[in-house]
C-alpha cells in the first residue's frame, strides 16, 4: 500500500478517451482508477506504482477436486485427539 496518496477529479474527458481507458482496464483486469494511476506513473516516472502484486502473482482459480482434497485434509479424526 502506498504511504501517502492524493485524490484528483478530472473533468472534460472526451468520450473516445474514456472508452479506451475502460477497455484497457477490462483487458488488464484493473479498476479504472488503478489503470489511470499506472498510466500516469508510467508516462511520468517510467514505471507503474503498485499497491499490490496481483498483476504478477495472478489469482486463485477454483478447482473442485483440489477443494475436495483440502476439505478431506482439514477433517479432524476424533480418535487421534483422545
Amino acid at each position: 500500500m502506498q504511504a501517502h496518496s492524493h485524490q484528483y477529479t478530472i473533468r472534460g474527458v472526451p468520450a473516445e478517451l474514456h472508452a479506451q481507458l475502460v477497455r484497457r482496464a477490462k483487458l488488464s483486469k484493473l479498476s479504472l482508477n488503478q489503470l489511470i494511476v499506472n498510466e500516469l506513473s508510467r508516462s511520468l516516472l517510467g514505471e507503474p506504482q503498485r499497491a499490490d502484486f496481483s498483476d504478477v502473482t495472478g489469482g486463485w482459480a477454483g478447482d473442485k477436486a483440489f477443494d475436495a482434497a483440502l476439505t478431506d485434509q482439514r477433517r479432524i479424526d476424533p480418535k487421534l485427539w483422545k
